[in-house]
């Protein structure tokens, strides 16, 4: 499939507040007579599929996908600016990078996008949370995981039966995980 071909019209792409989400931005690919096509798999491009292109290192993407972002980019500074704090957090969390922390929540925080604003509070609030995930590798995985379990079979088990029985299956559950 030819590239020029995905992007005959430029009215085919815009940015979308959702009316039931006033704080949500929705990428909506708009169509007249033909329909904006994904470049990999060839069927009308979605959100989803074109955040999943954006958000991917530029050296993994095929020519056509790469294409497809340049022109997504292009089309609206508000889809760059995302991509580029995006893919910065990103590297961020996987390098576990604490100092570029502060640079990036500051860029955040004066970013245009109304929603990027939002998350820069919300990390702000939780701010000795976030400096300590990215400086320590311990996890409470396990435990939520376990706390999890333990939800559901109370759940399962409510007007079922009575404490003894919860109290056999957890310990049953406990001493299988274990071994």
């Amino acid at each position: 499939m030819n590239t020029a071909s995905l992007f005959a019209d430029p009215n085919l792409l815009h940015l979308e507040r959702a009316s039931s989400e006033p704080d949500r931005i929705t990428l909506v690919v708009k169509t007249k007579s033909r329909q904006a096509f994904c470049p990999r798999c060839h069927s009308p491009a979605s959100a989803r599929r074109a955040t999943w292109l954006l958000l991917r290192d530029a050296e993994k993407l095929e020519a056509e996908e790469r294409a497809f972002v340049e022109h997504l980019v292009e089309m609206s500074p508000e889809i760059a600016e995302a991509q580029i704090l995006a893919q910065e957090f990103n590297r961020i969390l996987k390098q576990r990078d604490r100092e570029a922390f502060p640079s990036w929540m500051e860029r955040m925080s004066q970013s245009r996008i109304r929603e990027m604003k939002n998350l820069a509070s919300g990390l702000e609030r939780d701010r000795a949370a976030v400096a300590a995930a990215l400086e320590y590798e311990w996890s409470s995985g396990q435990t939520e995981g376990h706390i999890n379990r333990l939800k559901t079979l109370k759940r399962a088990m409510y007007g079922r039966a009575k404490f003894d029985l919860l109290r056999i299956k957890v310990l049953a559950g406990s001493k299988r995980g274990a071994g």
